[in-house]
């Protein structure tokens, strides 16, 4: 089967090739790969700018969704011909106390698509059944493949963030993730919404406004500080999102939250963050990690997405066969597709 696959930990490294098509295991299912979303840790892993571990070779991607073709004899709650999206947790222990609690996505051994274990970029995948979630008949596979980081957005924004409705919220970086988190902003009633990033990411900015931001502000046009300070009086925001993951958004996310507010970082960085955070401790701020997600934040975000409460029209326009995939990766690397979905089945 054909699969792009990561085969050197080296930029670039990353080609289209003939692999063996995976074994289902007996608490498994073979997937058919109808839609994978590309993520921006997908074109971080394809540049090697990374901050995470993977081993190679290994078939890229996590964001995707298909039909089952095969079941082991051990899968209970799902037939041949299902509509299904997946989790990213290929692989946990089981046994540990985040796993026995529900947290999963902590567990110690836990081996993601995509990185640790072979992804979706290929025309099939081999998936536990404990991380599949059925599909309502009136999504579309382009779209159902957006409910992974539509999870992480909401893990994010309403699980990890003390949003309170009728006040202000920052989301710093306007890539998929931090789109999808002015969505969740929204939904748990924060106001104003304030989208920041770079007028280089001009159609997302303006995505951004179509999505919900109710103030835009370009951060090499005018200081963020000086407009948040305006906003708010110079008392600050009591909920900043960082979803580029840098020392210069961290910082910025120190100076303007609030005393007593919350900074939640969702963004990863390849490099270590070179500042003091001195001021979180003045402010008696908080800083909150968000990573991945859990069975319950999937089926809370399929039923929105069902229900048309989440709008994934800007990140289903970039749609390409896995032939293309480097297209695919090229057009998020430029900023000029704010999702690239690729079709291996196609």
């Amino acid at each position: 089967m054909k699969a792009v696959v990561k085969y050197e930990e080296k930029p670039r490294a990353t080609r289209l090739m003939d692999i063996e098509k995976p074994v289902c295991g007996e608490d498994q299912v073979l997937l058919k790969v109808m839609a994978a979303g590309v993520c921006g840790s997908d074109v971080d892993i394809w540049n090697q700018n990374i901050g995470f571990k993977i081993k190679t070779p290994v078939v890229q991607g996590h964001e995707f969704c298909g039909v089952i073709v095969e079941k082991g004899e051990r899968v209970k709650h799902f037939q041949i011909n299902d509509r299904v999206v997946c989790e990213t947790a290929a692989q946990i222990c089981g046994e540990c106390v985040y796993c026995r609690t529900g947290n999963y996505n902590q567990c110690p051994n836990r081996c993601g698509y995509g990185a640790l274990i072979d992804g979706a970029f290929s025309e099939y995948v081999a998936v536990p059944e404990r991380i599949l979630h059925h599909m309502p008949d009136t999504l579309s596979f382009e779209r159902a493949s957006l409910t992974e980081p539509c999870c992480v957005a909401y893990n994010a924004m309403i699980v990890k963030t003390q949003i309170q409705p009728g006040k202000p919220a920052v989301i710093i970086g306007p890539g998929t993730i931090g789109l999808l988190c002015i969505i969740m902003a929204k939904l748990a009633g924060a106001y104003p919404v304030i989208a920041v990033g770079r007028s280089s990411s001009a159609n997302r900015m303006e995505i951004a406004g179509q999505l919900g931001a109710d103030i835009l502000i370009y951060s090499d046009r005018e200081d963020p500080r000086d407009a948040v300070r305006k906003l708010t009086g110079g008392i600050g925001v009591p909920v900043v999102c960082d979803c580029a993951g840098n020392t210069s958004t961290f910082k910025l996310s120190m100076d303007i939250v609030a005393p007593n507010g919350q900074i939640t970082k969702v963004g990863w960085g390849p490099a270590p963050i070179d500042v003091s955070i001195d001021p979180i401790v003045q402010k008696g701020a908080s800083i909150q990690g968000s990573f991945s997600h859990t069975w319950d934040t999937w089926e809370t975000v399929i039923r929105l997405i069902d229900a048309g409460r989440i709008n994934l029209e800007p990140f289903s326009r970039f749609i390409f066969g896995i032939d293309e995939w480097e297209k695919a990766f090229e057009a998020m690397d430029s900023r000029q597709a704010v999702k690239s979905v690729i079709l291996p089945n196609a």
